[in-house]
């Protein structure tokens, strides 16, 4: 993605047109669908969904976050989410169910809250590879960065996390 047209989008995101942003974001999440999803008709077919969840997620972009690692993300949680699962509950979850599901949303909300208060290039490492899962190489050519030094970031963020985890235990 040109360096122009990430600005563009993030200016969009921050506050613009959602139309313009739709229009902005079909070129690099078509790329990504069609790189991560194995049949090229179905990636082309959720295309207008994944850019409506996209616009959907504009509150969880951050500030300095890259575009690219913002739009990896939001695509690899819609091809996960649209994956069949044999583990899926049919009904939603009431009594302890709803109770560990509404810690687990608090988790997530205190793991994002950690991950924002890490320098961007350090979250961006730590999202890319322990949160999508992507390989050092892809998060290396998604962020323009030899993998190593994705990796070492990575790890630096990791270690900034344990020592505040550390000291809120104190």
């Amino acid at each position: 993605m040109a360096d122009d047209s990430e600005a563009k989008i993030r200016e969009q995101i921050q506050g613009g047109d959602k139309t313009e942003l739709a229009r902005a974001l079909v070129e690099p999440v078509l790329g990504v669908l069609l790189r991560r999803h194995p049949d090229e008709d179905e990636a082309i077919k959720l295309l207008p969904t994944t850019i409506k969840s996209l616009l959907g997620a504009r509150r969880r972009y951050k500030e300095g976050m890259s575009v690219r690692a913002w739009i990896l993300g939001v695509v690899s949680a819609k091809l996960n989410a649209d994956k069949p699962s044999s583990d899926q509950i049919e009904s939603l979850p009431d009594g302890d169910a709803a109770e560990e599901l509404a810690e687990s949303e608090e988790i997530v909300e205190d793991v994002e809250a950690l991950l924002s208060s890490l320098p961007g290039d350090q979250r961006e490492a730590l999202e890319l590879l322990a949160v999508e899962g992507i390989s050092p190489r892809e998060a290396g050519a998604i962020l323009k960065t030899p993998s190593a030094i994705v990796e070492s970031r990575a790890e630096r963020g990791l270690a900034k996390l344990a020592e505040t985890i550390t000291s809120l235990k104190k």
